[in-house]
C-alpha cells in the first residue's frame, strides 16, 4: 500500500512564501514586458496604417477582422477605464471605418491616420516619425481646405 506523507515528514522543509518574492523580481515584469507590448503594438498598428493608407492592398475579410479584433482587444483590455473621451471616440471611429473598408473615401483615410495617432497618444507612445510627418502634412491639407 502506498502511503503519501507531507513534504515536511519526507525531509523537505520549505519556508512559507519562499518562492513568492521571486515572482516580482523577474526581469520580464519590468522593462522587458513594456518593450514586448510596444513591439506588439507597433507591429499591429503598422499593419493597420498600411491598410488605411492603401485600401487596395488587402481586401480579404479575414485581414480586416484580425485588425478589428486587435483594436477590440486594445479597447477592452488595455485602455484605462477612465481615459479621456477622445481616445474612446478614436477607437469607435476606427471600428466604423473597418466596417466600410475597403470602400473608403480619401477624406476618411486622412481621418483614419489621425485616429491612429490618437490611439498611440492614448498609450503614451509616439507615432513613428515618418507617419507623424504624413499626419502633419495631412492636417495641414485639412486646414487649407477649411479656409
Amino acid at each position: 500500500m502506498l502511503v503519501i506523507r507531507p513534504p515536511a515528514e519526507q525531509g523537505f522543509h520549505m519556508e512559507k512564501n519562499e518562492f513568492e518574492p521571486e515572482i516580482g523580481k523577474r526581469p520580464l515584469a519590468g522593462g522587458k514586458l513594456k518593450e514586448l507590448f510596444q513591439a506588439y503594438f507597433n507591429n499591429r498598428m503598422m499593419v493597420l496604417l498600411m491598410m488605411i493608407e492603401h485600401p487596395g492592398i488587402n481586401r480579404q475579410p479575414q485581414s480586416i477582422e484580425r485588425q478589428r479584433f486587435f483594436l477590440e482587444d486594445l479597447y477592452h483590455h488595455f485602455l484605462p477605464p477612465h481615459c479621456e473621451a477622445k481616445y474612446r471616440r478614436a477607437f469607435e471611429w476606427l471600428f466604423g471605418f473597418l466596417k466600410r473598408y475597403p470602400d473608403v473615401k480619401p477624406h476618411r483615410i486622412y481621418r483614419g491616420i489621425q485616429m491612429v495617432g490618437l490611439i498611440y497618444e492614448a498609450f503614451g507612445l509616439e507615432l513613428p516619425k515618418r507617419i507623424e510627418a504624413v499626419r502633419l502634412e495631412i492636417e495641414g491639407m485639412d486646414k487649407k481646405r477649411k479656409r
